[in-house]
């Protein structure tokens, strides 16, 4: 019973991401009419910073700038579980780097969530990030307690590994002079720009 409950957990953890949202929608379209207005999106220090409108434009954006970006470090996991050595450290540095990743991931979706919900009361904002701060070490710990990162590669792949151990610190780093290098930054770097920049042109 332990280790179903021990699998169903891990389990949660790894889909609970893409859950929050499709969750928050519904949310929203259930009591379309009760929500106010006009509500905030950002608080200052003694009042609310912007107010918007109520409408699918204002709530639907975060969410999908959020699914985009969940897509996004899923993208990243899976390549860096691709592409990195799986004996490195018997896995343990694969283990945190991919639960670190899925803590990114539980933090942008709750945090979307809450930014989408056209609420007046600062303290959901509050709830929010402590949520978020709660499900960040609960994925790191389930993702320790796994017995191995997943690992479909055993070999180097051609040109050897693309992710390597860090010179300085710990983690992992883009080898450099692999051939791969460029797409691997590309991957990194290329998504979450231009997501970000669509966001801000259709927010504007």
């Amino acid at each position: 019973m332990g280790s179903l409950a021990g699998r169903w957990s891990r389990r949660l953890v790894e889909v609970g991401p893409w859950l929050v949202l499709p969750a928050v929608a519904i949310v929203i379209a259930a009591r379309w009419d009760a929500w106010p207005r006009v509500y905030p999106v950002h608080f200052g220090l003694r009042e609310p910073a912007r107010l918007v409108e109520r409408s699918m434009r204002s709530v639907a954006a975060p969410l999908a700038v959020a699914a985009a970006l969940l897509a996004w470090l899923e993208a990243v996991r899976a390549h860096v579980l691709r592409y990195a050595d799986p004996t490195l450290d018997r896995g343990r540095t694969l283990r945190l780097v991919a639960s670190g990743l899925r803590a990114v991931q539980w933090t942008l979706a709750v945090m979307s969530g809450a930014v989408a919900l056209p609420s007046a009361h600062p303290a959901l904002a509050a709830v929010a990030w402590g949520a978020a701060l709660t499900l960040v070490p609960l994925s790191l710990a389930v993702g320790e307690a796994r017995g191995a990162a997943p690992a479909p590669r055993g070999r180097p792949p051609p040109g050897g590994w693309l992710y390597v151990p860090r010179a300085i610190g710990f983690g992992l780093a883009i080898a450099r002079g692999h051939p791969a290098a460029q797409r691997a930054w590309l991957l990194l770097l290329g998504p979450p720009l231009a997501i970000l920049a669509l966001a801000r042109l259709f927010l504007a």
